[in-house]
């Protein structure tokens, strides 16, 4: 689903972004947060809109660190959420509305905050830092 963020320097990460693009500016994406191994629930951020590649805000996380401070100035797959929040495409797992819709189908779901992820994100990769 989600193309993954290698970083191997920016010449590879904007070759692997044009050949892995995924969606068409418009198209309706639905976001996957991860599912719980125990519970099998699945958190999504929810579905939106695909805006096409943008640098993304300075608030964005991707593996612990805010994103600006790993790969300044590279763009990232963006999603409007039908609530209005954007997510990126390093935040989530996220594919078409009909994929993401038939990958939960059955599954208990819970719809998670993009704001409480990127501060509990940060938080604990502050945590983990000092320990």
């Amino acid at each position: 689903m989600h193309n993954r963020f290698d970083l191997r320097g920016e010449k590879h990460l904007r070759a692997y972004s044009e050949k892995t693009k995924m969606a068409n500016i418009g198209d309706r994406i639905g976001a996957i947060v991860g599912e719980d191994g125990e519970t099998g629930l699945v958190s999504i951020f929810g579905y939106g809109i695909y805006l096409g590649e943008q640098i993304p805000s300075d608030d964005v996380i991707f593996m612990g660190s805010k994103y600006i401070e790993i790969a300044p100035g590279m763009k990232n797959p963006a999603i409007k959420l039908d609530n209005g929040d954007i997510v990126y495409g390093c935040e989530c797992w996220w594919g078409s509305e009909e994929k993401v819709k038939e990958i939960v189908k059955g599954k208990e779901v819970e719809i998670v905050s993009v704001k409480e992820y990127r501060e509990e994100a940060l938080g604990l990769s502050k945590q983990d830092k000092e320990n």
